[in-house]
């Protein structure tokens, strides 16, 4: 063939595409490659707005060549890996993509787990509190906090002369109601800071028992109004590698409160706020937008929080870290 016969080929293609394309507006449907580019750059743009890390990312560059990577995307399921880079871009751990579940034929959603909730014991003359991780539906927030509020009272009750919170087993998800079950120990005021990429502060606390993030009060019915037969007690937090995102916030509400002290293992280094988007097929994007700061103003982050005391050696102890903590508390005025 010659080059006329080329470009005449060549040209009767375009005049093909642009037929079809004429009949998929006229039909009031978007072209499927006009949709995976749609979509990616709605990705784009909620990571360029929302990310803490967007200065890390020259977005005009990376969209150029994304838009270049997903050249014949079809559906919005062929922009993943794309979406997948630009997040790994950011260098950020807490920042994830999950897509939309398939629904298979026959498809039925999984049966609810229970969630796990606070529970409590006594150790001698100490109340000891444990906050597991909380990842589940509003019905189990609220059973959470309740939860929290009844092991709290039931464990002060007895008078106890101090406190032991066991955050070793908070792996995170909702902040709220852990902090709800502990503003008795935490009393009014704020404990934290959300510190985001633009310089800004949003304080976040505890008053009356209920929890508040600036100038909102959330969840006032959660509210664990009860008031401790001893004020202002000695506490002991215990950490270790899996205290991560919510558990580390939680830990960082007890910063800096006085007659408090950390025991354990470095935590998981997820000390940060993130926000969830739900994209327009279903996929869930969850964004770090901020960064976790304690009352003092000391900034956190993506970085594991050392205790303010490593387990002592103790042989035959089955729990070092519980221990040590248990020491110390004894040794508090009142105990």
């Amino acid at each position: 063939m010659g080059l006329m016969g080329i470009t005449g080929a060549m040209g009767r293609a375009a005049a093909g595409s642009l037929l079809v394309l004429a009949l998929l507006q006229a039909a009031g449907r978007t072209p499927p490659e006009t949709v995976a580019a749609r979509y990616l750059d709605e990705a784009l743009r909620l990571l360029a707005t929302n990310a803490l890390d967007t200065h890390r990312v020259d977005w005009r560059a990376l969209r150029h060549a994304l838009r270049r990577q997903i050249a014949g995307a079809r559906s919005t399921a062929d922009t993943y890996p794309a979406i997948q880079r630009a997040i790994a871009a950011l260098g950020n751990p807490h920042t994830s993509f999950v897509p939309p579940a398939p629904a298979a034929p026959g498809w039925a959603p999984p049966a609810p787990v229970a969630v796990a909730v606070p529970t409590g014991r006594t150790v001698g003359r100490l109340a000891y509190v444990t906050l597991p991780g909380l990842l589940g539906t509003d019905d189990d927030n609220s059973r959470y906090a309740a939860a929290g509020a009844a092991v709290v009272a039931a464990l002060d009750a007895a008078g106890p002369c101090g406190w032991i919170v066991d955050l070793r087993a908070d792996t995170g998800g909702n902040m709220w109601p852990m902090l709800t079950t502990v503003a008795p120990l935490l009393g009014d005021g704020t404990h934290g800071w959300f510190a985001f990429a633009d310089g800004t502060r949003t304080p976040w606390g505890t008053r009356d028992g209920a929890p508040f993030s600036g100038d909102t009060p959330l969840f006032t019915r959660w509210r664990n109004g009860h008031t401790l037969r001893r004020p202002a007690p000695p506490v002991a937090v215990l950490t270790g590698s899996r205290t991560a995102s919510a558990g580390e916030a939680v830990l960082i509400a007890f910063r800096g409160r006085p007659r408090t002290r950390v025991f354990g293992r470095p935590t998981a280094g997820l000390a940060t706020a993130n926000m969830a988007f739900t994209l327009s097929d279903g996929a869930i994007l969850t964004l770090t937008v901020a960064n976790d700061a304690d009352r003092t103003g000391r900034v956190y982050g993506a970085g594991p929080i050392a205790p303010d005391e490593y387990p002592a050696n103790l042989p035959g102890s089955d729990d070092p870290a519980l221990d040590t903590a248990v020491a110390w508390l004894n040794g508090r005025t009142g105990c």
